[in-house]
């Protein structure tokens, strides 16, 4: 697991040690020739603790790095039924030595900062117990805290031990070596985490107490100190409350392993972690101390196998990073409701803006603070710091906008003759885009506008040629593909004027073919290794494999349990909900208001992310790699018989690739300038064809749920358009005034609707502090702020993604409109196709919401005007008249276009003719089946009408939940056929048994005689039920013979008894 950092400072992962000198051979000789005899150990010490107090200081720091002399830290360890035992010269080894520490019981509490008592506390008896201004921080789990352990531990007796310690000293006075082997085992414990000023942790004080600094004593070599640690913890937990945030979370693992080498003056060191079985629980109920999780706390993730290796080196060595994060992990499943990942979301926001320190320190300098307002005015200096990094951000935007005209600058204006002199009056200009409330863009006071221009100015004299000069219209930019020529007709070459392709000869000389003229690979290449001319990465961080299932469950993990959103219309579902719950864990199951038949998932398969950062000085800032090979959304709704909402689609025609990766996003960040911080971002994504399977429920369902995770209500309109369009009436009526962005210099300024000032004066503004400003060269900082948008120099999205389309409908709903209402409930579409065309922008993006503006525009457009056609296709029963259609062409089309190409008529004919056959068959048995279908509808409605007792549909769904499997060839579905037609008349008969059975025992005769009666109208509507579904059988088989992607399709599309 650790390697030896003695082996000359190695990197290498091996375990194995390859090094051997005489001493080793001599030693193994003597072991093996003559055993060497047990012998007495010199010292041996047993201490016996009842109950035991340790107290220790630990010094305090600040930020300079001085030892305070008036504060330090505490930490004191309580032991109940503890040993101690030492042993010295070990076997008569003068330099070995151990000491092993256990205790039944223990606690540890902390302080990070406390005043140094002037005397020295006394300790008795009666001082056990939970010490004065202190706080627990690793103690005995509660009962509440579920493990496998609960129950077993600090129980006395037999009980497993809570703390054992070993230390293992052995000095190699050949090597002048001293190891120390060190492994800790801690069984259910608790920690209490707190986030802690720097330097006021619990870990770092106990850290800087055991570092024991060895004086130098004249002739005496120290000898290196080589450490190795495991800690292995078993049923131990950690307990986070935040201070400012209304949530508790507890992580939970069954095993937790940490293994390190620590060595002194080493350059890397490794530190590795491994998690078994965990689990992370969240709560809403802060008014409990007690911790019971069954009771107060939802399992909202859960972890198999994570490990999580950390190497960290002193960054001599240019080859390694200075930090170097791995980790792996089998699969991790998120089981949450909307509510509940809505907590998950804030408390990691929580943790990421350190929520605790921030309060902290507010309240450290909320005095400080309040003498400052009082004597300068709170209200002008927030407002003057707002106003600055406002105005920083306006600085980078206007900027990167100043780079192409100070680029226009120098280019001669179309018609200049060579020897005419250029415009003098020809220089930067500055456009306004003017608003009729606002003229004057919100920008009023001449010391901003003196600021303004200053930076823009000196921002116009050292822009850089990173700037995109003459990309800003769309079509130029696909002209330019770093260097490719892309053939619309690979093969063809050049086409001659008779339209004949033709062989053109490159050379007469005869073709020399040299052996390894590339480079063979030497194995499977790493996706996520950067290219070779890049430089090393100062840090990195890899998540080397991990299959992500997140559970999105319907209504809500906190509060009150609430009636279910959807009651269940026969006892066959209430059985399968309580049976499905039943075989739940009870970490599965969530809080009182979660509904269990309400489940989307979304599975993504073997994801590999890479973060690295490198140095300063190089063009290349940072890159980041996502790749995911497979991504699944399934149906898991019972009202909806879809399997797979969401899944790659592959076929005959467009197969699936071995090492495709189903989704590949690449970004890239460089510095267009070293001098200046600002940074540029290249984007590169790539997709595999998707199929969508979308059930109205469904729909609706993942609508909600996103909603409600958001925080916005299901009532509230989710577009941010509409909510603009609604409050101001005269922006939607005109085009013009909707279209037009806010001005760029109003960002942070205040409302300015009372101030009319003329654009042109604000022109003669700017032009005159333009003069003023010319002279000065005084540097200032352009760091861009930190909440600065980043800007994307060139996007990619390659290539098309093809997209398969089938939608449900069920029900109208008239809360999305009229319209809206009656097309998302009637609309039925089957196999509707649409491209997301391929994206290549290089004229710049400002941040996110821009990119996903304009590929969602691009798209939408590109729909909206090609595919139409495309879409409507699939309509009902359009897709089959579509086929149909289809076939008539190529019967025609196919003949002639063989002809064209090389004169061959009966390869034409043939290939027509299949196309023909193949298109209107299937188009005829698609057509044929949807009559059946509908004529089993009508058949199951009359049986209903006329039925005394269950329903056919309630019935036919008793013996087959869910849609049997599709027949393979028309073989097996004669087969199903002839299945359905016994089990129905099997069933018919058994029911008229029955009821003239039943009606017998209460009626006699006469009652038996009446229901026999009474079943004979739904007895005659039934052979026509049991004839259509057996003839859909029959038809289903002889189109899955014909295309067999159609089967697997039916498979993946619809749930099976299995799910």
């Amino acid at each position: 697991m650790c390697k030896s950092g003695l082996a000359e400072d190695s990197d290498s992962d091996s375990d194995e040690d390859n090094m051997y000198t005489i001493h080793d051979k001599k030693r193994h000789k003597r072991k093996t020739g003559h055993p060497r005899q047990r012998l007495q150990s010199k010292i041996g010490v047993s201490v016996s603790i009842t109950r035991g107090r340790l107290t220790a200081g630990a010094s305090l720091k600040d930020e300079s790095g001085a030892v305070r002399k008036d504060k330090h830290g505490e930490f004191i360890v309580d032991i109940e039924d503890g040993t101690l035992l030492s042993v010295t010269s070990y076997e008569g080894n003068p330099d070995l030595r151990y000491l092993c520490i256990q205790s039944n019981r223990a606690t540890l509490y902390h302080t990070g900062c406390k005043d140094i008592p002037s005397t020295q506390p006394s300790m008795d008896r009666n001082t056990f117990g939970h010490p004065a201004d202190t706080e627990p921080t690793i103690y005995q789990s509660e009962p509440g805290v579920v493990t496998k352990l609960n129950g077993q531990v600090g129980k006395r007796g037999e009980c497993l031990d809570m703390v054992s310690v070993a230390v293992k000293v052995n000095l190699d006075t050949m090597k002048n070596v001293k190891e120390f082997l060190v492994a800790v085992g801690i069984r259910g414990a608790t920690l209490q985490h707190r986030i802690a000023l720097a330097g006021q942790g619990w870990f770092p004080q106990v850290l800087d107490f055991l570092d024991v600094t060895d004086y130098p004593v004249l002739g005496y070599n120290t000898p290196t100190v080589v450490t190795e640690l495991h800690v292995h913890l078993w049923g131990c937990a950690v307990d986070y409350r935040p201070l400012n945030l209304r949530c508790r979370a507890l992580l939970a693992v069954e095993a937790f392993s940490i293994s390190s080498n620590i060595i002194a003056n080493s350059p890397t060191s490794l530190l590795r972690f491994i998690i078994d079985d965990g689990a992370l629980y969240l709560s809403d109920n802060c008014n409990t101390t007690l911790v019971d999780l069954k009771k107060n706390y939802v399992c909202v993730m859960d972890v198999g196998m994570l490990d999580l290796s950390m190497r960290t080196s002193d960054g001599k060595d240019k080859r390694y990073p200075k930090r170097d994060l791995r980790v792996s992990n089998n699969i991790l499943h998120i089981r949450t409701c909307s509510d509940s990942c809505r907590v998950l979301q804030q408390l990691i926001t929580y943790l990421a803006n350190d929520g605790d320190l921030v309060c902290k320190v507010e309240k450290s300098t909320s005095q400080q603070t309040l003498v400052e307002s009082e004597e300068e005015g709170s209200a002008d200096d927030a407002q003057s710091n707002s106003d600055l990094s406002d105005i920083s951000e306006v600085n980078t935007l206007m900027e990167e906008a100043m780079q192409e005209s100070a680029t226009s600058k120098n280019a001669k204006p179309p018609g200049t003759e060579p020897g005419s002199k250029p415009d003098q009056t020809s220089g930067d200009q500055v456009f306004f885009v003017a608003d009729d409330d606002n003229p004057t863009g919100g920008c009023t006071d001449p010391e901003q506008l003196r600021q303004i221009t200053a930076d823009m100015t000196e921002s116009g004299a050292s822009v850089t040629s990173s700037a995109a000069s003459g990309e800003g219209v769309e079509g130029s930019s696909d002209d330019d593909d770093e260097g490719f020529c892309i053939i619309d007709d690979p093969g063809l070459g050049i086409v001659p004027r008779d339209g004949e392709p033709t062989v053109q000869t490159y050379t007469d000389q005869p073709i020399r073919i040299k052996d390894n003229h590339f480079a063979r690979p030497l194995g499977k290449a790493d996706q996520l290794k950067a290219p070779d001319h890049f430089p090393q990465a100062l840090y990195r961080y890899t998540l080397r494999e991990m299959s992500l299932v997140w559970h999105m469950y319907g209504g809500k993990d906190f509060g009150e349990a609430v009636g279910k959103t959807r009651k269940s219309t026969s006892n066959l579902k209430k059985n399968s909900s309580s049976s499905q719950t039943s075989k739940l864990v009870w970490q599965a199951r969530g809080g009182q208001g979660r509904d269990l038949d309400m489940l989307m998932e979304l599975q993504m398969n073997k994801v590999r992310i890479q973060y690295e950062i490198f140095p300063e000085n190089t063009t290349q800032a940072s890159r980041q790699i996502v790749i995911i090979n497979d991504i699944e959304v399934r149906d898991r709704l019972a009202s909806s018989e879809i399997n797979k909402f969401l899944y790659q689609y592959n076929s005959e025609s467009m197969p699936k690739q071995t090492h495709a990766n189903m989704v590949v996003i690449k970004a890239l960040h460089v510095r267009p300038d070293p001098k200046l911080p600002s940074q540029e971002c290249t984007l590169k994504v790539s997709v595999q064809p998707l199929r969508l399977n979308v059930d109205q429920n469904a729909l609706f369902f993942l609508q909600r749920f996103f909603i409600e995770l958001s925080g916005s209500t299901i009532n509230e309109p989710s577009s941010s358009q509409a909510a603009a369009a609604s409050s101001s009436p005269e922006l939607s009526s005109s085009p013009a005034k909707a279209s037009t962005p806010p001005p760029v210099m109003t960002v942070g300024q205040p409302s300015t609707e009372t101030l009319h000032i003329e654009p042109q004066e604000v022109l003669i503004m700017f032009d005159e502090l333009r003069e003023t400003v010319e002279g000065e060269t005084a540097s200032k900082d352009n760091a861009p702020s930190p909440s600065t948008p980043i800007f994307f120099k060139n996007f990619l999205f390659s290539p098309d993604v093809p997209i398969r389309l089938d939608y449900h409908g069920k029900m109208v709903d008239m809360g999305h409109g009229t319209v809206a209402g009656l097309l998302v409930g009637l609309a039925q579409l089957n196999s509707s196709e649409l491209r997301l065309r391929r994206l290549n922008y290089k004229a710049g993006l400002l941040g996110y919401d821009k990119l996903v503006s304009y590929a969602l525009s691009e798209w939408s457009g590109d729909i909206k005007r090609n595919q139409l056609p495309s879409i409507l296709g699939g309509v009902g029963p359009m897709h089959s008249l579509v086929q149909l259609g289809q076939g008539i062409k190529d019967l025609f089309w196919l003949p002639i276009e063989q002809y064209q190409r090389d004169g061959r008529i009966v390869r034409g004919l043939q290939r027509g003719a299949s196309s023909f056959t193949t298109s209107t068959t299937m188009a005829a048995l698609e057509l044929t089946n949807r009559l059946v279908q509908s004529v089993q509808y009508a058949a199951e409605l009359a049986y209903d009408m006329v039925s005394p007792v269950q329903s056919a549909r309630a019935r036919s769904q008793s013996h087959r939940t869910r849609r049997t499997p599709q027949p393979a060839d028309i073989r097996e579905g004669v087969a199903n056929a002839v299945e359905v037609v016994r089990e129905g008349l099997s069933d018919t008969a058994q029911t008229i048994v029955r009821v003239a059975s039943e009606e017998h025992e209460q009626k006699g005769v006469t009652g038996a005689v009446g229901g026999v009666l009474r079943q004979i109208p739904p007895t005659l509507v039934q052979p026509f039920i049991l004839a259509s579904e057996a003839t859909s059988n029959v038809l289903g088989g002889m189109r899955n013979q014909l295309v067999p992607d159609a089967r697997r399709e039916e498979h993946e599309k619809w749930k099976s008894q299995d799910d």
